[in-house]
């Protein structure tokens, strides 16, 4: 495809760009955050999840986002950024199922505005590009990289839309948040970071091994501004004797200059495991300092909740109990003495 074919491609495309702007009396108040990973599939879709989920259940009005996902599996959105069609009926838009299970978390309906990019793949080189529920016809992926800086507006759109109707936005990356050479077209990651000024943590997956490698890295290929939006880090199923860890935690937060109390937190996914794997060790100092809801700033979505206080590795966690502890938590709430959040 020569360089004049690509040009009036993406220039095709670009006419078709069109979204409804939020009205101008929406007032954003909504805390928000964004969470990036050091790589696709380390979780970022199910912790989201998850912190939509128990924030939900402490009485916030939360909502997920993710400006573009890639998937041919789709769900239906409850909301449409489309005319109706010529009898009136509304054509529903579509996003991404990840992030209709988010919105289930939430306990809200699917919008178009919580995935407002969706690629459905085609080949290996190119994908069916929808805006906010419209179709802009099959593009190569050279030519959306043109695109995508035209989008921003209504992905920017999309994200103040949520902000102005709830207390909090979990925001998820894509991919990896440390693919530099994808910055200045980048509309999904640190390029949206710095244009709605989000913090950042960034989630690794320790089964997939080379945690530390992929934490130091991604802040190490980070420019200073980028750095300093990144307000911890993330190790996610983590499981058997934290301890033997503790020396890779003073590691990552030495290399990466971030105090040890922002550093890591580890999600175990619960099971039958080693003794230590019922612990939920959450990330709290650096969630309240930038969210400011209170002492407590991640419960996991897990029914066995034991607010238990403690500190290790010279940063303050909290202690969410496993299985072993769910009845006792269930009674606890039959007796009308909820655990204290």
């Amino acid at each position: 495809m020569t360089i004049d074919i690509q040009a009036h491609q993406a220039a095709r495309l670009i006419e078709k760009i069109a979204f409804t702007p939020m009205p101008p009396d929406l007032r954003r108040h909504a805390r928000t955050l964004m969470v990036q990973g050091t790589a696709s599939d380390v979780g970022k879709s199910m912790v989201v999840a998850g912190l939509c989920r128990a924030f939900t259940r402490r009485g916030l009005a939360v909502r997920p986002y993710k400006a573009q996902n890639m998937s041919n599996n789709a769900a239906v959105a409850a909301d449409s950024d489309l005319p109706p069609g010529p009898d009136g009926e509304v054509v529903y838009g579509e996003i991404g199922r990840a992030q209709a299970l988010q919105a289930r978390a939430c306990k809200v309906p699917p919008s178009i505005h919580m995935n407002p990019v969706l690629l459905k793949p085609q080949t290996d080189i190119g994908s069916q590009v929808v805006l906010r529920g419209r179709v802009l016809g099959n593009c190569p992926a050279r030519i959306y990289h043109r695109l995508r800086r035209h989008m921003m507006p209504a992905v920017l759109d999309s994200l103040h839309r949520l902000q102005a109707e709830a207390d909090l936005v979990i925001v998820e990356g894509a991919g990896s948040g440390a693919e530099v050479y994808l910055r200045s077209s980048d509309i999904t990651n640190m390029h949206l970071a710095e244009a709605a000024d989000l913090p950042v943590v960034i989630l690794s997956d320790t089964d997939r091994g080379g945690t530390m490698a992929a934490l130091v890295g991604s802040h190490a290929l980070l420019d200073g501004p980028d750095r300093a939006r990144v307000a911890g880090y993330i190790i996610n199923k983590f499981r058997g004797d934290f301890s033997l860890f503790e020396p890779g935690c003073k590691t990552i937060t030495r290399s990466n200059s971030r105090d040890a109390d922002d550093a890591v937190c580890r999600r175990s996914l619960g099971g039958k495991s080693e003794a230590a794997s019922d612990e939920y060790h959450t990330l709290r100092s650096c969630l309240r300092r930038r969210l400011r809801f209170g002492p407590t700033a991640i419960v996991a979505a897990h029914d066995g909740i034991d607010g238990r206080h403690s500190r290790r590795c010279g940063r303050d966690i909290y202690r969410l109990a496993g299985q072993g502890a769910a009845g006792r938590i269930h009674r606890r709430r039959l007796r009308g003495d909820r655990a204290k959040l």
